[in-house]
């Protein structure tokens, strides 16, 4: 019996590749000494789409590298530089999902418990899960800021069972990353739901999970259906 859902946050509950093309735009404008001459605004948006996309598990330092290796960025600028760059503006001009409010408010009806599980710099996070604007929904939030113990690893996923009082298979994570949310959740004994904002899956080595949506939209028709099923 599912008891409640947890979720990822980037690519899951905001839409992210928006939130790119946007903080690529401001950053054309802000910067255009970083970006390479003949470079156009859209060509310099899709690209740091396409290269989180590439990059979904390499971090920043990935994207950073590749944008500069596709001929879309110059110049002496940092990993770091462009990650603060990013996430600051991800807060503050967040492209949200429409859906995300009322799968949220229809899980809470169904008297489901819910948690955020998401990795990075707890202030960028922080101020991410604020500009969502549905953080009091949320039971438990943990933000995994210690390599050793952020997804992938099992610790932040066995942490928020406890914290919900849920056994880990009485809960349903739903998140993007092939490895950090599929396969660690799955590990942790959870029930394993696939987010498809980012395809196709890259990581063939990883089996896809038996539950694969859309958007978390779909996610409370599939806990009625689990549930019924159980």
């Amino acid at each position: 019996m599912i008891k409640g859902v947890v979720f990822d946050l980037d690519h899951t509950l905001y839409d992210r590749d928006a939130s790119s093309r946007a903080a690529m735009s401001r950053f054309f404008d802000e910067y255009p000494e970083y970006v390479v001459p003949g470079v156009s605004r859209a060509q310099a948006q899709e690209a740091v789409v396409g290269a989180e996309h590439a990059c979904i598990y390499g971090g920043w330092r990935a994207v950073a590298a590749r944008l500069r290796d596709t001929g879309i960025l110059q110049g002496d600028f940092t990993a770091r530089f462009i990650v603060d760059y990013f996430q600051t503006q991800y807060a503050e001009n967040m492209a949200h999902f429409p859906f995300v409010r009322p799968a949220l408010e229809r899980l809470q009806r169904m008297g489901m418990k819910l948690g955020l599980i998401t990795n990075g710099n707890p202030r960028h996070q922080t101020a991410k899960i604020a500009a969502l604007g549905e953080a009091d929904r949320f039971d438990e939030i943990i933000i995994g800021s210690d390599p050793a113990t952020a997804k992938p690893h099992v610790d932040l996923f066995l942490d928020m069972a406890e914290r919900l009082r849920c056994l880990p298979c009485e809960l349903i994570y739903a998140g993007d990353n092939p490895v950090n949310d599929v396969d660690a959740s799955r590990r942790a004994g959870y029930v394993a739901v696939w987010v498809r904002t980012i395809t196709p899956w890259q990581f063939p080595d990883i089996p896809q999970p038996e539950w694969q949506v859309d958007t978390v939209a779909d996610i409370p028709s599939l806990v009625e259906r689990l549930n019924a099923g159980a």
